[in-house]
Protein backbone atom coordinates (compact mmCIF):
# COMPACT_ATOMS: atom_id res chain seq x y z
CA UNK A 1 0.00 0.00 0.00
CA UNK A 2 1.43 3.74 -1.12
CA UNK A 3 2.68 5.67 1.87
CA UNK A 4 0.42 9.34 1.83
CA UNK A 5 3.32 11.70 1.28
CA UNK A 6 4.30 13.72 3.98
CA UNK A 7 2.79 17.33 4.89
CA UNK A 8 5.06 19.92 3.95
CA UNK A 9 5.24 22.35 6.87
CA UNK A 10 3.19 25.50 7.18
CA UNK A 11 5.51 28.57 7.19
CA UNK A 12 4.22 31.71 8.33
CA UNK A 13 5.03 35.35 6.47
CA UNK A 14 5.35 38.50 8.13
CA UNK A 15 6.48 41.94 6.96
CA UNK A 16 7.05 44.55 8.86
CA UNK A 17 6.71 47.99 8.02
CA UNK A 18 8.79 50.29 9.56
CA UNK A 19 8.91 53.77 9.00
CA UNK A 20 12.83 55.73 9.50
CA UNK A 21 13.42 57.29 12.82
CA UNK A 22 13.32 61.10 12.52
CA UNK A 23 15.25 63.40 10.33
CA UNK A 24 15.77 67.10 10.73
CA UNK A 25 13.34 67.49 7.51
CA UNK A 26 10.91 65.94 9.87
CA UNK A 27 11.31 68.97 12.43
CA UNK A 28 7.93 71.46 12.43
CA UNK A 29 9.97 74.07 13.49
CA UNK A 30 12.01 74.66 10.83
CA UNK A 31 9.79 76.22 7.22
CA UNK A 32 8.78 73.59 5.06
CA UNK A 33 10.99 74.86 1.97
CA UNK A 34 13.75 74.32 3.85
CA UNK A 35 12.66 71.28 4.96
CA UNK A 36 11.91 70.25 1.22
CA UNK A 37 15.46 71.91 0.13
CA UNK A 38 17.69 69.56 2.43
CA UNK A 39 19.21 67.12 0.04
CA UNK A 40 19.05 63.31 1.39
CA UNK A 41 19.00 64.06 5.38
CA UNK A 42 20.07 61.69 7.45
CA UNK A 43 18.66 61.64 11.45
CA UNK A 44 18.72 63.82 14.23
CA UNK A 45 19.88 63.33 17.50
CA UNK A 46 16.46 62.29 18.44
CA UNK A 47 16.07 60.26 15.63
CA UNK A 48 19.19 58.05 16.47
CA UNK A 49 17.90 57.56 19.83
CA UNK A 50 14.65 56.24 18.23
CA UNK A 51 16.81 53.54 15.96
CA UNK A 52 18.85 52.59 19.20
CA UNK A 53 15.59 52.11 20.84
CA UNK A 54 14.04 50.13 17.85
CA UNK A 55 17.00 47.86 18.29
CA UNK A 56 16.00 47.36 21.71
CA UNK A 57 12.51 46.81 21.71
CA UNK A 58 12.08 44.86 18.30
CA UNK A 59 10.40 42.11 19.27
CA UNK A 60 11.35 39.68 16.17
CA UNK A 61 14.67 40.44 16.10
CA UNK A 62 16.26 37.27 16.98
CA UNK A 63 13.77 35.68 14.02
CA UNK A 64 14.31 38.33 11.38
CA UNK A 65 15.48 36.27 8.55
CA UNK A 66 15.66 39.79 5.58
CA UNK A 67 15.65 43.59 5.66
CA UNK A 68 15.14 45.17 2.75
CA UNK A 69 15.31 49.40 2.46
CA UNK A 70 15.13 52.70 1.18
CA UNK A 71 18.25 53.70 -0.26
CA UNK A 72 17.75 57.43 1.08
CA UNK A 73 20.23 58.00 3.80
CA UNK A 74 17.88 58.33 7.20
CA UNK A 75 16.22 55.18 5.87
CA UNK A 76 19.49 52.95 5.64
CA UNK A 77 21.16 54.84 8.85
CA UNK A 78 17.79 53.71 10.89
CA UNK A 79 17.93 49.73 9.03
CA UNK A 80 21.97 49.83 10.25
CA UNK A 81 21.18 51.25 13.87
CA UNK A 82 17.90 49.74 14.29
CA UNK A 83 18.29 46.00 12.86
CA UNK A 84 22.00 45.80 14.38
CA UNK A 85 21.77 42.46 16.24
CA UNK A 86 20.51 40.84 13.35
CA UNK A 87 22.63 42.42 11.13
CA UNK A 88 25.78 41.45 13.41
CA UNK A 89 24.34 37.40 13.39
CA UNK A 90 24.48 37.65 9.44
CA UNK A 91 21.48 39.39 8.19
CA UNK A 92 22.11 41.70 5.36
CA UNK A 93 20.56 45.00 4.62
CA UNK A 94 19.10 44.57 0.70
CA UNK A 95 18.52 48.52 -0.51
CA UNK A 96 15.51 48.75 -3.07
CA UNK A 97 14.54 52.05 -4.93
CA UNK A 98 11.62 51.49 -4.92
CA UNK A 99 10.66 52.15 -1.55
CA UNK A 100 12.28 55.10 -1.74
CA UNK A 101 9.98 58.08 -0.68
CA UNK A 102 7.52 59.68 -3.01
CA UNK A 103 7.98 63.66 -3.91
CA UNK A 104 10.25 65.26 -6.00
CA UNK A 105 12.11 67.45 -3.21
CA UNK A 106 15.78 67.43 -2.62
CA UNK A 107 14.65 66.36 0.71
CA UNK A 108 13.85 62.87 -1.13
CA UNK A 109 16.91 62.79 -3.47
CA UNK A 110 19.45 60.96 -3.23
CA UNK A 111 22.95 60.41 -3.24
CA UNK A 112 25.62 58.38 -4.77
CA UNK A 113 25.31 54.92 -3.09
CA UNK A 114 28.84 53.99 -2.17
CA UNK A 115 30.11 57.70 -0.82
CA UNK A 116 26.51 57.07 1.79
CA UNK A 117 27.13 53.92 2.57
CA UNK A 118 31.44 54.20 3.09
CA UNK A 119 29.89 57.33 5.34
CA UNK A 120 27.52 55.41 7.27
CA UNK A 121 29.36 52.55 7.83
CA UNK A 122 32.72 54.65 9.37
CA UNK A 123 29.97 56.04 11.64
CA UNK A 124 28.37 52.55 12.39
CA UNK A 125 32.04 50.63 12.50
CA UNK A 126 30.55 47.78 14.53
CA UNK A 127 29.21 45.84 11.93
CA UNK A 128 30.47 44.28 8.67
CA UNK A 129 31.63 46.25 5.86
CA UNK A 130 29.39 43.79 3.75
CA UNK A 131 26.07 44.28 5.43
CA UNK A 132 24.46 46.32 3.06
CA UNK A 133 23.98 45.50 -0.68
CA UNK A 134 23.28 48.18 -2.89
CA UNK A 135 23.67 46.49 -6.17
CA UNK A 136 20.20 47.15 -7.08
CA UNK A 137 20.63 50.93 -7.00
CA UNK A 138 21.46 51.56 -10.64
CA UNK A 139 22.77 55.03 -12.09
CA UNK A 140 20.24 57.49 -11.53
CA UNK A 141 18.10 56.22 -9.02
CA UNK A 142 18.63 59.47 -6.94
CA UNK A 143 15.86 61.22 -8.82
CA UNK A 144 12.81 60.71 -8.32
CA UNK A 145 10.99 60.67 -11.18
CA UNK A 146 7.40 60.68 -9.77
CA UNK A 147 6.62 64.64 -9.33
CA UNK A 148 3.31 65.45 -7.58
CA UNK A 149 0.06 64.86 -10.11
CA UNK A 150 1.67 61.79 -11.74
CA UNK A 151 -0.56 59.05 -9.49
CA UNK A 152 -0.47 56.72 -12.39
CA UNK A 153 3.55 56.32 -11.62
CA UNK A 154 3.17 56.30 -8.33
CA UNK A 155 0.73 53.38 -8.25
CA UNK A 156 2.42 51.58 -10.71
CA UNK A 157 5.82 52.03 -8.29
CA UNK A 158 3.00 50.82 -5.33
CA UNK A 159 2.10 47.40 -7.10
CA UNK A 160 5.84 46.86 -8.09
CA UNK A 161 6.37 47.28 -3.89
CA UNK A 162 3.42 44.60 -3.03
CA UNK A 163 5.09 42.07 -5.86
CA UNK A 164 8.16 42.21 -4.45
CA UNK A 165 7.25 41.58 -1.11
CA UNK A 166 5.36 38.87 -2.13
CA UNK A 167 7.55 36.92 -4.30
CA UNK A 168 10.46 37.48 -1.66
CA UNK A 169 8.29 36.56 1.25
CA UNK A 170 7.32 33.60 -1.49
CA UNK A 171 10.72 31.99 -2.29
CA UNK A 172 12.42 32.62 1.06
CA UNK A 173 9.47 30.23 2.28
CA UNK A 174 10.05 27.68 -0.49
CA UNK A 175 13.66 27.09 0.37
CA UNK A 176 13.31 26.89 4.50
CA UNK A 177 11.56 25.46 6.74
CA UNK A 178 11.32 28.13 9.31
CA UNK A 179 8.80 31.26 9.46
CA UNK A 180 9.94 33.87 7.44
CA UNK A 181 10.06 37.71 9.20
CA UNK A 182 11.44 40.45 6.37
CA UNK A 183 11.55 44.14 8.06
CA UNK A 184 11.03 47.19 5.25
CA UNK A 185 12.25 50.37 6.05
CA UNK A 186 10.83 53.04 4.32
CA UNK A 187 8.74 56.46 4.23
CA UNK A 188 5.57 57.38 5.60
CA UNK A 189 3.79 58.79 2.42
CA UNK A 190 4.72 55.29 0.96
CA UNK A 191 3.46 53.50 3.70
CA UNK A 192 0.21 55.25 3.60
CA UNK A 193 -0.26 54.30 -0.06
CA UNK A 194 0.82 50.86 0.50
CA UNK A 195 -1.93 50.60 3.33
CA UNK A 196 -4.31 51.65 0.41
CA UNK A 197 -4.25 55.68 1.91
CA UNK A 198 -4.60 57.22 -1.87
CA UNK A 199 -7.17 60.04 -1.26
CA UNK A 200 -5.89 63.70 -1.41
CA UNK A 201 -8.40 63.88 1.96
CA UNK A 202 -6.19 61.13 4.05
CA UNK A 203 -3.15 63.69 3.37
CA UNK A 204 -5.03 66.45 4.58
CA UNK A 205 -6.21 64.93 7.23
CA UNK A 206 -2.28 64.26 8.34
CA UNK A 207 -0.48 66.85 7.17
CA UNK A 208 2.98 65.92 8.95
CA UNK A 209 3.49 62.79 6.74
CA UNK A 210 6.37 63.55 5.75
CA UNK A 211 9.55 61.85 4.44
Amino acid sequence: MQQPLPTPPQRNITIHLVRHAEGPHNLRSIPVKERLDMLNPGLTRCGLAQAILLSKRFHAMDKLTHIVASPLRRTVHTALVGFKPAIKRGIQIVLCPDLRECGAGQCNTGTNIDDLLKDLLSIEDDVPKDCVDGSLCEPGWEIDTEPWGKDDLRAKRVARVQAMLYFLGKMAADASNDDVEIAVVTHSRLLAYLEGHTSGMFFLMYPNLFG
